[in-house]
């Protein structure tokens, strides 16, 4: 039979929920605060390349510039409480992995030197 989350909860000693809440503050990744600050200039500086590169669309740019907002959103709240939430530093995460992957680079296929590139790797490749 099937055991309800409370009949669960029940079984479970305090020892080994000790035990899961060290084992928890010992895997989990922490960032310093020069760590956290150093991810928002990064998303600021990646946000504002974007923004400012005269060759990217007024959409990228557009985006461009709401990310910028959020960043500073962040940022601020960072400066006022000495932390931000992990969601925020996921969000930072992805602003500065995303831009840097290629999609506002080269590596859109909506550019018309991807296709370019894109054989002068395999061209590369084949060499080896």
């Amino acid at each position: 039979m099937k055991k309800t989350y409370t009949e669960l909860i029940e079984d479970i000693s305090t020892k080994e929920i000790d035990e899961l809440y060290e084992y928890a503050l010992l895997t989990e990744k922490n960032m310093s605060k020069d760590e956290v600050a150093d991810l928002i200039d990064s998303a600021i500086s990646v946000a504002t390349k974007v923004k400012n590169d005269p060759k990217k669309s007024d959409k990228h740019k557009t985006t461009a510039s709401s990310v910028l907002s959020k960043v500073r959103s962040i940022k601020k709240t960072f400066e006022k409480d000495g932390s931000i939430h992990p969601n925020a530093v996921n969000a930072l995460m992805r602003v500065v992995a995303g831009v840097h992957s290629g999609r506002y680079g080269w590596m859109n296929k909506n550019n018309p030197n991807f296709h370019r590139t894109m054989q002068e790797k395999k061209m590369n490749l084949m060499k080896v």
